[in-house]
């Protein structure tokens, strides 16, 4: 989601800094901002980087432009850190804010926003918004869409009971299912398999370290039977297909 607005705003129109790692004392944040903003700070103003902030807000509002600062895996913020961000919620005129702040983050961020240091911030907070995970059917249909977006045929990759295996155990949250397909595909390619059987997807379930992948998602290690592909769990999710050279083997083109 955050991809799909960051590709659609109007740069024109909206600048925004975009903070994908917050794990930061505030200080070091507002400097990540600044230069995300490519915000020019005199030498003066070099100890002093709120001004030179300040001063750029001010002349992007009189641009009529929108500025917005976006935290993602927010959960990972220091509380402290989060507590200064009140300093720039409070920048504002006599009827506009000058920055508008989004924090996303992970279940767990909700639960650290309930912390008493975090009281003034989470009151000022307009608007919260949770995303639900996918339903049974959802799931299947997420599945077959990032199938199709990889693939111009349709051959059924994975069987039923694998696919039955990856949505139970996925609790219907994307990363998870695209976790579980990305092994399952490697490891099938690895069996020289043309089809992840819900075996597959057992023995896979099996390997990951952390069975509470709800919660915390990290980088699993991969069975040794199939240690020689598991570069390849690095390609970025279903849409790049980990098992590339097992499609093509299943007659699928990429």
């Amino acid at each position: 989601m955050l991809r799909s607005y960051l590709e659609g705003a109007d740069p024109e129109k909206t600048k925004i800094a975009y903070i994908y790692d917050p794990t930061v004392s505030f200080n070091t944040l507002l400097k990540q901002i600044v230069s995300e903003l490519d915000i020019q700070v005199p030498e003066k103003d070099k100890g002093n980087l709120l001004t030179s902030f300040l001063r750029y807000l001010i002349e992007e509002y009189k641009k009529d432009h929108r500025v917005v600062l976006i935290i993602d895996e927010a959960q990972n913020t220091p509380v402290e850190t989060l507590e200064r961000l009140r300093i720039l919620s409070n920048l504002e005129t006599a009827k506009h804010k000058l920055l508008q702040i989004v924090l996303v983050g992970q279940s767990e961020f909700e639960n650290k926003l309930n912390l008493p240091e975090l009281r003034q911030l989470k009151q000022r907070i307009a608007i919260r918004c949770r995303i639900e995970s996918l339903n049974h059917d959802e799931c299947f249909t997420y599945i077959q869409h990032r199938l199709m977006k990889a693939s111009q045929f349709q051959n059924p990759v994975f069987t039923k009971n694998a696919l039955k295996q990856i949505v139970k155990n996925s609790d219907g949250i994307p990363r998870v299912i695209n976790i579980l397909c990305d092994n399952a595909l490697v490891t099938a390619f690895g069996y020289n398999r043309k089809r992840v059987t819900g075996k597959i997807v057992k023995e896979v379930i099996k390997d990951l370290q952390d069975r509470k992948i709800r919660s915390q998602i990290k980088v699993f290690p991969i069975n040794p039977k199939i240690v020689r592909v598991s570069c390849l769990v690095m390609l970025p999710g279903l849409a790049a297909f980990a098992a590339w050279g097992f499609l093509t083997s299943a007659g699928i083109r990429i």
